[in-house]
Formats: C-alpha cells, structure tokens, sequence
C-alpha cells in the first residue's frame, strides 16, 4: 500500500454543501490515542495513519481528522476495488448509531 494510493483517495467525495479547505494532507505517527474519522475505532499510539487538517470559514474551526490503518488499506485500493472502503464506512455509520 503506497502513501500517494492513500494520499487520493478523497473521503469528503460528495459532501458538496461543506465550505471546508484541506490545509494539510499526509502520513503520521501518532503520539497519542486518538478516533478513526471513518470507523470510529481507536487509533493506538504509534499508528501509522493519515492525517487531514481541515479549515471551515462557516464554523470557524480548524480540526484534524485520523484515519487508522485498515480505513487507510481500504482506501489506497478504493480506485480498483469499492468493497473495503465500503465495509470500513458501515463500521463507522453502525458505532454512530445508523442502520446500515
């Protein structure tokens, strides 16, 4: 799994009515636990996971969202293969409490 493969994949795809601007898009180790933005499970300390950093003018908040490691496998093959980037998103809708 590449970091450019992870880096493409677009996780906003279809959230046309936010005014967000990425500010910060890679790879990182993380130092502390933290929450997949995708999933919801827990992200270890020394996961290696993307950050994105996020600026919205409309709410007025700069945020940083994780995606832990096997929401980061699923989208670097999510251009060939829709199933596992799928499958990681019903994780996170079913932890939010939605029917899936």
């Amino acid at each position: 799994m590449s970091d450019a493969d992870i880096l493409a994949y677009d996780p906003w795809e279809g959230d046309r009515d936010s005014d967000a601007r990425t500010l910060r898009d890679k790879m990182v180790v993380t130092r502390k636990p933290h929450v997949c933005a995708i999933c919801f499970e827990s992200i270890p300390i020394g996961a290696r996971v993307r950050a994105q950093t996020q600026q919205s003018t409309e709410e007025r908040k700069v945020m940083t969202f994780r995606f832990c490691e096997a929401c980061c496998a699923a989208m670097a093959v999510a251009a060939d293969d829709w199933e596992p980037i799928n499958e990681r998103t019903a994780l996170g809708m079913r932890a939010a409490g939605h029917r899936v």
